[in-house]
């Protein structure tokens, strides 16, 4: 039985792109159609920090038509770099890993349900939504102060290391993964750095038939050579 292609024409402003199918076109959510269209508008911004294509680090890997690399940001100098000096995760027991994945094949790739853990020494760390790591260090008391006014008391907080807007916008985001197209993002994990964590990841899909990709297992490795 022969399949029908059936194409998508999308209609955006500054763009025009067709996306083809064979058989029933997959059922797409308007943020995962938006992407196949202007994927770089998906990906983290790219306004300050930007990675090196991912076949530079010396630890990627090749999976399935996908080229990934990771790449952990553990030292205070690679954490200013990305996340500003404001931000201090490592130092609060928060380790930045940056994924970088390009599409070296010829199909789509949805991100939205992938799953990423960071293994090392046997020990086993989930990914941290990055909305939950501004509360991760804790509540601290406010520290009462004199005031200038007689019969005032000021309050002030303690600024906290983990809330910095950095962290949000350089978390992993973007839903799928068209052909040459590449896409980075951080994920963040309680952990120490070890030299043999790898990151475990699950979940991705080919968008034309559903059929989810082997697990791949990525070394990470502590900045370029």
């Amino acid at each position: 039985m022969m399949r029908r292609r059936q194409c998508i024409l999308f209609r955006i402003p500054g763009a025009v792109t067709l996306a083809c199918f064979l058989g029933v076109a997959p059922l797409l959510s308007l943020t995962t159609l938006l992407a196949i269209a202007t994927p770089s508008a998906l990906s983290a911004d790219t306004s300050q920090f930007k990675p090196e294509a991912p076949d530079r680090y010396p630890r990627a890997q090749k999976v399935s038509g996908l080229m990934l690399a990771a790449d952990a940001y553990h030292d205070e100098e690679r954490g200013k770099a990305a996340f500003g000096s404001k931000a201090k995760l490592y130092e609060n027991g928060v380790l930045p890993v940056l994924l970088v994945i390009r599409n070296d094949s010829q199909k789509v790739i949805r991100l939205e349900r992938m799953r990423v853990e960071y293994h090392a020494d046997r020990a086993r760390s989930a990914a941290i939504p990055a909305t939950d790591i501004p509360y991760l260090r804790g509540v601290k008391a406010p520290r009462a102060q004199g005031s200038p006014i007689p019969g005032r008391v000021s309050v002030r907080r303690g600024k906290n290391p983990l809330d910095a807007q950095e962290i949000q916008d350089r978390a992993f985001a973007a839903p799928v993964l068209p052909p040459g197209e590449t896409v980075w993002g951080f994920f963040y994990f309680q952990a120490r750095y070890r030299e043999n964590g790898i990151l475990y990841i699950t979940g991705l899909t080919e968008a034309a038939t559903g059929n989810e990709l082997f697990f791949m297992e990525v070394p990470v490795s502590a900045g370029l050579p």
